[in-house]
């Protein structure tokens, strides 16, 4: 005999497998963001409700169809109502498909790893007009619709507001966010958008979205030729940037870096990703020192070395050791000299020194955009 349980459970599954519950980000002013789980049960009774509403007007056009009394107008009617019902399962192909495809670009923005060019795939096209309707249908994701732009207007805020935080930082240190925003390859600069861009026809809530993204993305990686790292771990400071009394000369001289003092061999970091551009005995008073080009106009000097551990065209990473301490050249006893360089001038060194953790908590951030808020469950 044939089991009903064993039936039933066998179709649940089938169901289960053809419609797998679906999540949705979900954000709301009050509480942040949400999940939205539509799950099978609920994809179940949609569909059933627009079954019966195709059914019903299968039915009644059957029946329209079968009487002989139809006149002209009456197949004019039904040619109409054809037609409607064509677009009506259209209208629900394409707001199914666009509610997923914004999903998948908030999913990956929110996630940090994205770069532009898989957001601009996957950018939002905007919406052609509901057909007549179609709105009784599809009011079940009407809701999760609203919601989706509410969350791409919050994204665009957080990331605005990272932006500017950012910026003042950089401007504490003397520099204008604009030296680490490198053109956009989407023509963000600009009001003019090629036909192939994929802001081109894109909704607008997305594209602000992802134009503020991609600025606060290029600013923060940029970030990372600001020298964030202090060279040596343990050292005590001996002499600031500016006029000093010269140990030589008895004088008042310019001193255009910064002296940190320590053990012979104390090891020597670099303080920003970059290349090396200069490692040697340099014969004008640095003695063994190494010069690192970060980008960004941005050159940071380490002098009267021990040692040198890197060479000429050399990639190094922050914080990868460079060399150990000493007192070669013009120098009186065990310690760093480091300068920090823009545009080929020395600056003072100290306000990098003292915002370094700042600095480097942007970079480390650099690609995500935080929303934040709790996880809301759903009932079958």
């Amino acid at each position: 005999m044939l089991d009903i349980n064993t039936v039933a459970s066998g179709l649940r599954d089938k169901v289960a497998k053809r419609l797998p519950e679906r999540e949705f980000l979900h954000y709301k002013r009050d509480v942040g963001m949400q999940v939205y789980r539509l799950t099978t049960r609920a994809q179940v009774i949609g569909l059933t409700g627009l079954a019966a509403l195709l059914t019903y007007t299968a039915v009644a056009t059957s029946a329209m169809i079968g009487s002989s009394t139809i006149e002209a107008s009456a197949e004019n009617e039904v040619t109409a109502m054809r037609a409607e019902l064509a677009a009506l399962r259209q209208g629900v192909a394409k707001t199914t498909a666009r509610v997923e495809q914004r999903q998948q670009f908030l999913a990956q923005l929110v996630s940090g790893k994205a770069d532009p060019s898989q957001l601009g795939a996957l950018m939002p096209a905007l919406a052609a007009p509901a057909a007549a309707g179609a709105s009784a249908v599809l009011k079940p994701l009407a809701e999760l619709d609203r919601a989706q732009l509410a969350l791409a207007d919050h994204a665009r805020t957080a990331a605005e507001a990272r932006f500017e935080k950012s910026s003042a930082l950089i401007r504490r240190l003397g520099l204008q966010p604009a030296r680490f925003l490198k053109q956009s390859t989407f023509g963000m600069g600009g009001p003019e958008e090629k036909a192939d861009s994929p802001l081109a026809g894109a909704e607008p809530q997305f594209k602000a979205l992802f134009v503020s993204w991609q600025k606060l993305d290029l600013l923060e990686k940029g970030m990372s030729a600001i020298p964030s790292l202090k060279p040596v771990k343990a050292y005590t400071y001996t002499s600031g940037y500016g006029v000093r009394y010269d140990p030589f000369t008895g004088d008042t001289a310019m001193h255009k870096g910064v002296d940190l003092a320590g053990p012979v061999g104390e090891p020597i970091h670099a303080a920003a990703d970059g290349v090396v551009i200069d490692a040697r005995y340099h014969p004008g008073g640095y003695g063994k020192y190494v010069e690192i080009d970060h980008g960004a106009g941005i050159v940071t000097r380490y002098g009267h070395m021990s040692r040198i551990d890197v060479k000429k065209g050399d990639r190094i990473a922050r914080g990868e050791q460079i060399g150990g301490m000493g007192s070669t050249g013009r120098s009186t006893g065990s310690h760093l000299h480091y300068e920090v360089l823009i545009d080929g001038s020395q600056v003072n060194p100290m306000p990098f020194l003292e915002a370094g953790d700042r600095v480097l908590a942007a970079q480390q951030s650099a690609g995500t955009i935080a929303v934040g808020g709790p996880v809301e469950p759903t009932g079958n």
